[in-house]
């Protein structure tokens, strides 16, 4: 590997890691609104999420999807629509005061903060996606 291409790849290592990710910013927005300790219910579901990506890639249904475009579009583009339908419904609702600065957490249930990061995780293709670049060594011969 050459000395540019390491370069690039490691800046870009490190951008990947540093932005934050819809996940990222789903906890901490879980944590500022609700306290936090109800942040850790929005974790959960995000690992609930990595693990029914790990199901559906470990039952093949993430080698049909990385395989077939429409099946990988419909994916994507139900994720873009519940990332929007989460964007606007943020966007229109009324503010609320955090938790940290009233002392009061508004009343979302914990179960509520679960599902919608779980939605999250598991509505998102990058993981099933992967499988699309992914090879088997006896297919890079």
């Amino acid at each position: 590997m050459s000395l540019s291409l390491w370069l690039a790849f490691f800046a870009a290592s490190w951008a990947i890691s540093i932005s934050p990710g819809p996940g990222a910013i789903a906890v901490m927005s879980a944590s500022l609104s609700h306290g936090f300790a109800r942040g850790y219910f929005a974790t959960f579901g995000l690992v609930l999420g990595l693990w029914t990506q790990l199901f559906i890639v470990a039952v093949g249904l993430g080698a049909v999807i990385a395989t077939s475009a429409v099946a990988f579009a419909v994916v994507k583009w139900a994720g873009v629509a519940y990332l929007v339908w989460i964007g606007v419904r943020q966007w229109r609702a009324a503010p609320v005061p955090s938790a940290t600065a009233s002392g009061v957490a508004p009343t979302t249930s914990r179960p509520r903060l679960n599902a919608q990061a779980w939605l999250l995780n598991a509505g998102n293709p990058k993981g099933t996606g992967a499988a699309r670049h992914w090879r088997t060594p006896s297919q890079t011969r």
